[in-house]
């Protein structure tokens, strides 16, 4: 590539196809001449006449790279930072097995056909196995391909248009892909398991207090795994648990919620976090309900839970502690109703709840003739 200045401004030229292609880069700066310079040619050569034209301004705005897009994203996004970084990836990886790499430095340029694409690798992937592999397939990258999508949602794309970013996402976004068949929560076949569950853990209680504390908040107040590593004492009100975004922790839709718990759960966790009642705690104020650095509250006490679910029978499903928040969905669906499970689990949308955590296996209605 060869940069000749043109009236103060910067021109390059390169030879592309056995023709010399010419850029007008619009600056002086002889490093952002290049960058723009480098991302018309790589359009070029790619055959994305679309991007090229977007580069020259035929159709206004400029194409940034991927690289460019992403730290935009990161520092204009409403979302969580882990939610930004699950989108970008999410996107990174449909590029990847689509087209073989990602180029950070390629301008961005995302058609339908990377959709349909995707979807046909997946699918293809999953041909020859079992019925529910093929499922879970399509429902994977359904999952993906929403993540992905999120990053170009209406209120962003104004954003990136604030920023002097022209990007032509019309086609990716509307390009429809099959979600695979929905999995509701099933109640273990065992009918007595989670009275068992619930005697020995008053074995749990006196072993392993962290773990006692976790299977509580989970099964008694229906939290997810994030936010039982990161309850605050202060969420702790009378007779209910606050759950709500604190210091560096964010709630999954940054909403707080308050869910009741029982007397009984209650007096637990007051006990627990006052260190009394036989626990090996110091007594006085602490910033957590469960006790020890953040490995320990986050990772390693549900390593312990989930190997104690294993022993009783918890096998009905990968996710163990897991299946202690949906467990609790479940009967407050059946004694409350879907929309009172809805508001105590923290879901946006009472159709998560109702494909995901009611489970209604328990009534069984028989219609005579």
């Amino acid at each position: 590539m060869t940069l000749i200045k043109r009236n103060e401004n910067f021109t390059a030229v390169e030879p592309i196809g056995g023709r010399r292609v010419w850029f007008a880069t619009k600056t002086p700066n002889r490093r952002l001449a290049e960058k723009r310079a480098k991302a018309y040619f790589d359009a070029i050569r790619a055959e994305n006449v679309k991007a090229a034209n977007l580069l020259t301004n035929r159709i206004g705005g400029s194409v940034p790279t991927f690289k460019q897009l992403f730290e935009y994203y990161e520092d204009q996004s409403p979302c969580r930072p882990a939610t930004v970084a699950e989108y970008i990836n999410c996107l990174k990886l449909i590029i990847r097995e689509t087209l073989g790499k990602y180029d950070e430095n390629a301008p961005v340029s995302l058609d339908g056909k990377i959709v349909s694409d995707f979807e046909k690798l997946r699918r293809d992937k999953a041909k020859g196995k079992s019925i529910k592999e093929q499922h879970s397939a399509k429902r994977n990258a359904f999952s993906l391909v929403r993540k992905a999508k999120a990053i170009f949602t209406k209120a962003m794309q104004k954003r990136y248009l604030d920023g002097g970013m022209h990007i032509d996402v019309k086609e990716f976004i509307e390009r429809p892909i099959a979600n695979g068949p929905s999995v509701r929560y099933k109640a273990p076949k065992d009918k007595g398991l989670a009275a068992r569950t619930f005697k020995a853990s008053e074995q749990l209680r006196k072993d392993d207090p962290n773990a006692f504390i976790a299977f509580t908040l989970a099964t008694q107040a229906g939290l997810r795994k994030s936010e039982i590593g990161n309850a605050k004492v202060s969420w702790i009100e009378d007779h209910l648990i606050h759950v709500q975004p604190d210091g560096e922790f964010d709630t999954k839709n940054s909403l707080d919620r308050e869910v009741p718990i029982n007397a009984a759960t209650y007096s637990i966790l007051i006990e627990f976090v006052a260190g009394v009642s036989g626990y090996d705690r110091p007594k006085g104020a602490f910033d957590y309900i469960l006790d020890g650095n953040p490995t320990e509250r986050k990772e390693n006490t549900f390593r312990r839970l989930n190997k104690w679910l294993t022993e009783l029978g918890w096998t009905h499903s990968d996710g163990r502690t897991h299946e202690l928040r949906k467990w609790y969905g479940s009967q407050v669906a059946k004694l409350g109703g879907i929309h009172a499970a809805q508001h105590l689990l923290g879901h946006m949308d009472y159709s998560t709840t109702d494909r995901y955590y009611a489970d209604y296996v328990g009534e069984k209605i028989v219609v005579g003739q």
